[in-house]
C-alpha cells in the first residue's frame, strides 16, 4: 500500500502527544505517577511498532523492541484499561512480527485509538491511529474503517480531513468493498462509545 500524502511517515515518528502527556505539569512532579508511565509506555510500544515492519526488521524474532516494551508495561504500578490494551498491542506486535504481518495488530491499536478517543485524548487517538494505517501493507476494510475513524477525529479536532476521506473511498472503490466509520470516532460524548470499545477508567478515590 502507497502511503498516502497526509500519511506521516513511520519511521523516526516521535508521537509527539504522548510525549507531551508525560512532561505536562500536572506530572511533573510525580515521576511515578501511572499516567506519567502510561504515556511513555505508549510512547515505547508506538515507536516498536514503527519499526517492527520496516524491511530490515521484516519477519525477524521481535526480541528487544517488545522486551522492553513488556518490561515497562509490568512495572507500571496499577493495572488500567490503557495498560491492558498496550499489552494487548504488543502481544500482537509480537504475533505480526514473527509472521511478517502487521494485520493482527490492527484490532488492538484501533480498540487503543476508541479508548483514548472515549477519554477525550483525540491528538492521541489520531496518533495511534496514523500508526495502525502506517505499518499495514493492503488497503483491507478495516484499514480503510481506521481512515474514516482518523477523518472524523481530525474533523472534531477542527482540522480538514477531506483528503483522507477522498482516499479511503478512492480505495474502497477501487478493492469493491464498503467501509465506514466506527460510531466511537464521531461520537460526541464517551457515552455514546460501542459497549464492545467502551472501556472506561475507574474513578480515583476522593481525598
Amino acid at each position: 500500500m502507497r502511503r498516502p500524502g497526509w500519511l506521516p511517515e513511520s519511521r523516526g515518528r516521535m508521537h509527539e502527544p504522548f510525549l507531551e502527556r508525560a512532561a505536562d505539569p500536572e506530572h511533573a512532579t510525580d515521576t511515578t505517577g501511572p499516567d506519567r508511565y502510561l504515556a511513555l509506555g505508549a510512547f515505547l510500544v508506538l515507536r516498536a511498532a514503527d519499526n517492527l515492519f520496516t524491511p530490515q526488521h521484516l519477519g525477524e524474532a521481535p526480541g528487544d523492541m517488545l522486551h522492553a516494551c513488556r518490561s515497562y508495561l509490568d512495572d507500571i504500578p496499577v493495572v488500567t484499561p490503557e495498560v491492558e490494551c498496550l499489552s494487548a498491542v504488543v502481544k500482537e506486535l509480537a504475533r505480526g512480527a514473527l509472521a511478517g504481518s502487521p494485520e493482527s495488530s490492527l484490532d488492538p491499536l484501533i480498540r487503543y485509538a476508541a479508548l483514548l478517543a472515549g477519554d477525550a485524548r483525540l491528538p492521541e487517538a489520531a496518533d495511534v491511529l496514523e500508526t495502525a494505517i502506517g505499518i499495514q501493507r493492503r488497503a483491507t476494510a478495516p484499514v480503510l474503517e481506521a481512515a474514516l475513524a482518523l477523518a472524523e477525529i481530525r474533523t472534531r479536532m477542527g482540522e480538514d480531513a477531506a483528503a483522507i476521506r477522498r482516499w479511503a473511498t478512492r480505495q474502497a472503490r477501487r478493492a469493491g468493498i464498503s467501509a465506514a466509520a466506527p460510531a466511537w470516532s464521531h461520537a460526541a460524548l464517551p457515552e455514546a462509545t460501542p459497549p464492545q470499545l467502551r472501556l472506561v477508567k475507574p474513578e480515583p478515590p476522593a481525598p
